[in-house]
Parts: C-alpha cells; structure tokens; sequence
C-alpha cells in the first residue's frame, strides 16, 4: 500500500471494521474519508468453516508440489542447485532447519530470476537488489547483488552510482535523469530502479511524481514484478538480521 499510494478499498475496511476499530486501529493515510467504526463482529469459525477449508486441501498440497518439483530441500544442496539456476547460492538458507522452508525459499528465488517469465528483464534485477540494499545498509545482499550482475547483466562498474542514487532525494525527474546520466539504462530500467528507491524504506513514502512517472513508463506486469522482487528482498534481509542477532546472542 505505502511503496504503491493505493488507498485500502472501502469494503475490506468496512468487512473488518468492527473487530480492527476493538484494538484502536486506524487505516491512517490509507483511507480517505471517515474513520473505521466498530461494527458487526465478524461470525466465529465453526466445523462448517474448517470443512470448508479441509476440502481445498488436497488441491493446495497438488499445486505446492508442482510448483516446487525438482527443488532441493536441504543445505548444501538447495545452494547449489541456486548458484546454478540464479547465479548465487543464498547462503543465509544455511541456518535454516525445516526443509519445507528451504523449499520454498529457493523455489521463490528461482522464479524470480528466471529469464523466461520476467517481464521487467533480469539485467534490472541485480540493480534493484544493490539499490536495496544499499538503502537498508545490508552487506551480505550486496554480495548477493554484484554475483547477480555477474550473471544476468555482466560486470557493472558503476555500484558507486548506485550507492549514491539509494541516499538521493530531490525531484522523480531529476533523480531518474541523474540514473539515466550515470548509467546505461533503458527508460524502463531507470524507472525500474526509480520504484525500488521509493519501496525500499519502511514505510514506504513514495511520491506522487514517482507514482506518475511508473504509470507511464512501466506495464502494470513490470510495476508488479518489481514490487514482488522487493517483498523477496525484505524476506532476505529479514532473515539476515534475524540470524545475525541470534549469532550475537549466542556469542
């Protein structure tokens, strides 16, 4: 919501109005207009509901296994089957210890740098992950980043271009031509890129100008793929910071 200015839809506020308005909840700039109030809580889950559930089962467990057939789910191994198929083996899945997780880790990661299904091109991609994290100060990412590049865009010798793009602020426009300046970039990835800078902090705050210029540069496949490969990013770091807290703790 924040990385895009879309505004929560009315209903979905007003479906969980009632229960979110108990715990003081406000939808704050994501909502014009009125405040939530409390309303009709919504019905309990009963047998009905978990049978409902229960039925979809089966379909859920047949898509999951297809979609991640093939992908190895344990370390060493998951590591090298990405280090072939994207280019980086991702070592924070090391200190993962369910084998379902690491499946699905290393499923996402390779979609997501898969040629054949991007829309937005995969020499961007590397760009995005530096720029982020560069932004959230992430070094382990940044290794990750570079060894991308290696593989889907060659070698990039201008990081520090990057690096100095991820602290920027004043116009969208000046910010993409400084990009469009610095760098080899096509219109697309330049504003690519100007997206992942606006996405990357927590909270988002991008400008109405950013949200402009992705609207006329980017097809609403590129907007999302972006925004999916960013939400990766997070998960990553996440994990690194998590696990770097724990190693800490345990020193």
């Amino acid at each position: 919501m924040d990385a895009t200015g879309i505004a929560l839809e009315g209903q979905i506020v007003s479906d969980v109005g009632g229960l979110l308005a108990q715990t003081n909840w406000k939808p704050g700039k994501h909502q014009s207009g009125q405040a939530i109030a409390a309303g009709k809580l919504p019905p309990v889950d009963n047998l009905a509901t978990h049978l409902r559930i229960l039925r979809m089962a089966p379909t859920a467990i047949r898509q999951e296994a297809r979609w991640t057939k093939g992908v190895l789910s344990s370390w060493p191994q998951a590591g090298k089957y990405l280090e072939t198929h994207t280019g980086y083996a991702f070592p924070v899945l090391s200190k993962l210890t369910h084998k379902r997780a690491i499946r699905a880790t290393t499923t996402i990661l390779r979609d997501n740098l898969d040629a054949a299904s991007s829309a937005c091109g995969l020499a961007v991609k590397p760009l995005v992950a530096f720029l982020y994290a560069a932004i959230v100060e992430d070094e382990e990412l940044e290794r990750a980043a570079r060894a991308l590049a290696k593989r889907h865009c060659g070698e990039i010798e201008d990081f520090e271009a990057l690096a100095e793009f991820a602290t920027q602020s004043g116009t969208a426009q000046s910010r993409l031509e400084f990009l469009q300046g610095r760098m080899s970039l096509s219109p697309a990835q330049a504003c690519c890129l100007l997206l992942a800078q606006a996405a990357a902090p927590s909270p988002a705050t991008p400008e109405p100008d950013v949200v402009r210029l992705v609207r006329e540069s980017l097809e609403p496949a590129q907007t999302v793929e972006i925004m999916t490969w960013i939400s990766v990013l997070q998960l990553l770091h996440r994990l690194d910071v998590y696990f770097g807290v724990l190693g800490e703790e345990e020193d």
